[in-house]
């Protein structure tokens, strides 16, 4: 998913990416396509059940913070660099100075699944119990992976 998303990126016409949405949904298992166009549009729901991630950005940077073994200041700073969050966990994760875990190979489900975790947390402690799921996903993720997860 994480290379279609870049591959639309660099397409300005309707057209193009209408074709690369259509052969990302193509080769998907039909249990991911819902998932796919959930992601897709930025939304883990139906509008009308009201569920959002609840990550905001310093949260998130908080998280590339622990899954790197950056500071908060430095992720910070790269931030306000680029001014795009998700390179900004690109180049983090690409560069971690912690020991990488084993890169899964994420299924669009799996993804999708922990995301809802995430927006479904709530109560004492969800902060930060959202924070170490976010940063768990991005330090198992590749970086290209973290990119748009972050974006998300």
């Amino acid at each position: 998913m994480a290379g279609y998303y870049q591959k639309l990126e660099s397409i300005s016409s309707r057209l193009g990416m209408v074709e690369v949405l259509s052969e990302m949904l193509g080769k998907a298992d039909k249990d991911e396509i819902k998932d796919l166009i959930y992601m897709t549009q930025g939304t883990l729901a139906p509008p009308f059940e009201g569920i959002e991630i609840g990550i905001a950005e310093k949260l998130a940077e908080e998280a590339i913070a622990i899954a790197t073994g950056y500071s908060k200041e430095e992720v910070n700073a790269d931030f306000r660099k680029t001014g795009d969050l998700g390179a900004t966990a690109e180049k983090l994760i690409q560069t971690t100075k912690l020991k990488r875990m084993s890169k899964n190979k994420f299924k669009v489900k799996e993804v999708f699944e922990m995301l809802r975790k995430i927006a479904l947390t709530s109560g004492e402690g969800s902060k930060e119990a959202k924070i170490n799921m976010l940063a768990s996903l991005l330090a198992s993720s590749s970086p290209l992976e973290a990119k748009y997860i972050v974006r998300f």
